[in-house]
């Protein structure tokens, strides 16, 4: 019996941590765009129609959608994503990098992205657009995420593989 209970505790713990994949490539992740973006519709959306009330992430092609949090990057990342607050904010002409859980919150399927896609941040009441350039894995203690950089970009990144997360994805975008 105790045999039989690790087996579907293993079992339980694998789908978990590998549901998003899954849902991936059974092709049940659809594009996302919780807000009427102007890159969804193709018009200029007046801001107070189409801001959400807390800034948040938006990553259509993987389904993802984010609330941003600064401080304590533990009780962010247990509530959502976690803005490095040594790096800069959007619309102030440097990096800002975002880190997130690999099993939630949206950056599980971040290794899917691809450059090209598009990544939304909505921040104090602004629509700030990217366009994903770079998807690459490096280790834990590669501080590059952090980069200050000499123009406007955004930097995400989560750990890999969901078993060990001994490696971190890392996507770069530049303003859209």
């Amino acid at each position: 019996m105790t045999g039989a209970v690790l087996i579907l505790l293993g079992v339980g713990t694998a789908l978990w941590l590998y549901a998003p994949d899954i849902s991936w490539e059974l092709g049940l992740v659809e594009p996302t765009f919780p807000y009427p973006s102007r890159l969804a519709t193709g018009t200029v959306v007046p801001e107070s129609d189409r801001m959400p009330t807390e800034s948040a992430i938006v990553i259509p092609r993987i389904g993802a959608v984010a609330p941003i949090f600064e401080g304590s990057p533990a009780t962010a990342l247990d509530r959502g994503v976690y803005r490095h607050v040594e790096t800069a904010r959007p619309g102030e002409g440097k990096n800002m990098t975002i880190a997130g859980h690999r099993e939630s919150r949206g950056f599980a399927l971040l290794s899917r992205l691809e450059p090209g896609d598009i990544v939304i941040v909505y921040w104090e009441g602004v629509e700030y657009d990217y366009t994903v350039t770079e998807v690459s894995v490096t280790t834990p203690d590669n501080d590059s995420v952090l980069w200050e950089g000499t123009s406007e970009s955004l930097t995400l990144y989560t750990c890999v593989p969901r078993t060990e997360g001994d490696q971190r994805t890392v996507v770069r975008a530049v303003p859209y």
